[in-house]
């Protein structure tokens, strides 16, 4: 890392501030970030959208029809897994 044994102990016993560049040292030695090394959690993975792009398309047709049609669709849908086809 670069640090030298002395300078580690002075940080582990709260004698020394740590610089952000020896922050920035050990988090890379342990293979984490800054962030984490600090407490910091990490955010959770942004969900993937396998939805395919002619389905998001009819989602997006749905969500503009009025309410009363947008069950009727719903009603068709519902029947016709039920009926399996």
């Amino acid at each position: 890392m670069g640090l030298s044994k002395r300078m580690i102990a002075h940080y582990e016993a709260g004698s020394k501030a740590m610089t952000v560049t020896a922050l920035q040292k050990v988090a890379s030695a342990l293979g984490v970030t800054v962030a984490t090394l600090m407490g910091e959690r990490a955010a959770p993975p942004a969900p993937v959208n396998t939805t395919k792009p002619s389905v998001r398309k009819r989602v997006e047709i749905l969500q503009k029809l009025a309410p009363t049609d947008q069950q009727a669709i719903f009603r068709m849908i519902d029947n016709a897994a039920k009926n399996g086809t």
